[in-house]
């Protein structure tokens, strides 16, 4: 019974029904791409082209698509086999009225923190190395890793891996995951970290928690891949190092750690990045404009 004048699904794997919609309601549809590409690679061999197929067969009837990184828009267009001008840019932001009030406390121990779903993809292997790297080194005996995100079932015998290492190295009892908080526990998660990393083995066409740590002071060390340079373009906010390189996520992490003055530098200017250019209130205009564009280009019915 509603006559939208747009509608704007959240990806195109539910988009199958878009062109009887389309008849039905005649009205554009533009499709929000976050991370499409990523269930395609987790289908079989004999599978993944049949629904690649279809899914560029679709993309065809859609009028647009939404991507929140430039790197993203580039791939998908590759991949679905659709004119670049056709995507859509708007940039990721959130609301950091809750994390720009965070503030670290002194004298506790210098944390390392990782936030996202606990998997191989995600980086949370590399982030283990990297802290038993820092540690064999010898310059940082005292720092600890702290982890939150979701565990599925899939990824336990993947968590246990990674706990049996830290056990290996001694370091167990300087690890902490806090599992999938509520918000609250999120931002007590980010307030009580030094520095932030996710070093997806992915391409991540998002990286979400990157923000919310920017948002709450927190100075990042992220691969140099996905989403991340641009995020980081334009801001001394973190530090990009070669994706999959452990030993130098490890050093890049020491470095922050070893120096409270520009940790507290960048975890500033990170924080005003994110407050000023990385909102919500600029991620709903931009997506706005994009709406009232597409929809100017559409004869009323």
């Amino acid at each position: 019974e509603a006559r939208p004048e747009l509608i704007n699904l959240t990806n195109l794997l539910i988009a199958g029904f878009v062109p009887a919609l389309k008849r039905a309601l005649d009205v554009p549809v533009l499709v929000t791409l976050q991370g499409d590409d990523l269930f395609l690679d987790e289908l079989s061999a004999e599978h993944r082209p049949q629904v690649l197929t279809e899914l560029r067969r679709l993309a065809r009837e859609v009028d647009g698509f939404i991507t929140f990184s430039a790197f993203y828009a580039d791939a998908m267009a590759d991949l679905l086999e659709v004119p670049r001008e056709r995507f859509h840019l708007v940039t990721l932001g959130i609301d950091p009225t809750d994390f720009e009030r965070l503030e670290r406390r002194a004298g506790r121990p210098p944390t390392i923190g990782y936030f996202a779903r606990i998997s191989p993809e995600k980086g949370f292997g590399q982030i283990v190395d990297a802290f038993i790297e820092l540690h064999r080194q010898g310059q940082n005996d005292n720092t600890l890793l702290h982890a939150g995100g979701w565990l599925g079932p899939g990824d336990r015998a993947f968590f246990t891996n990674q706990l049996a290492k830290l056990d290996a190295a001694g370091l167990r009892s300087k690890f902490t995951y806090i599992g999938a908080p509520d918000r609250a526990g999120k931002l007590q998660f980010f307030e009580q970290i030094d520095v932030f990393s996710l070093p997806t083995i992915y391409r991540d066409p998002k990286g979400l928690s990157v923000l919310e740590a920017l948002a709450s002071g927190v100075p990042v060390v992220q691969p140099q891949h996905g989403a991340f340079p641009e995020m980081l373009a334009g801001t001394d906010a973190g530090i990009l190092f070669a994706a999959g390189d452990t030993k130098a996520l490890a050093d890049n992490l020491a470095s922050l750690l070893d120096d409270p003055a520009r940790r507290e530098r960048l975890g500033a200017e990170g924080r005003r990045f994110v407050i000023e250019k990385r909102n919500s209130r600029s991620m709903a205009e931009q997506t706005l404009e994009h709406y009232r564009q597409t929809r100017s280009k559409t004869p009323d019915v």
